[in-house]
């Protein structure tokens, strides 16, 4: 919002005249950062906007991914994007792009499945078994139990209100 304020009001009216609705989201990741420190500021806020590129953004094991568990594996952030054929507003075939950008750091093994494959199950198989053979007798604690996943889909496609009927309908609360 301050970078938006700074930047995008007009210098007569003082008003600015963009609608603006920040999004915020978390993925937590306390297993290697201490929050009570509030290591970021809005100044590396606001340095990072001023920063940023249309540069991919960076994967894996980097930035806010650096701390991901998925299905307590290490995680990460990941995108995808794939380019769809439709029709502009004169019927006109054009092309559009779906982005995706998904930061992971929820879920159990269990429930890891691949292509329909429940690989998690058969991975946390074949680790019983090798625990079994050897006890390491760390001590070592076992992973929060809960946990989140951002995603932030984006698109070049002219969305109308009808878009999001099925969305909208499909909804739960809570």
């Amino acid at each position: 919002m301050e970078h938006a304020y700074r930047n995008f009001t007009d210098e007569k009216t003082g008003e600015m005249e963009l609608f603006i609705f920040p999004v915020v989201a978390e993925t937590f990741d306390g297993y290697l950062n201490d929050q009570s420190k509030f290591a970021v500021t809005p100044e590396h806020i606001m340095r990072g906007i001023n920063k940023a590129t249309a540069d991919r953004v960076p994967e894996g094991n980097t930035g806010g991914g650096t701390a991901m568990l998925c299905h307590r594996y290490k995680g990460g952030t990941g995108s995808s994007s794939r380019t769809i054929n439709g029709y502009d507003i004169g019927g006109n075939p054009a092309r559009y792009t779906v982005g995706v950008l998904v930061q992971a750091n929820y879920g159990s093994p269990e429930n890891l499945h691949v292509g329909g494959i429940p690989l998690g199950r058969i991975l946390k198989e074949r680790e019983t078994e090798i625990a079994s053979l050897k006890d390491s007798g760390d001590g070592s604690k076992e992973p929060r139990k809960d946990g989140s996943i951002i995603i932030i889909i984006a698109t070049d496609a002219p969305l109308v209100p009808s878009s999001f009927r099925g969305l909208q309908h499909g909804r739960q609360s809570g």
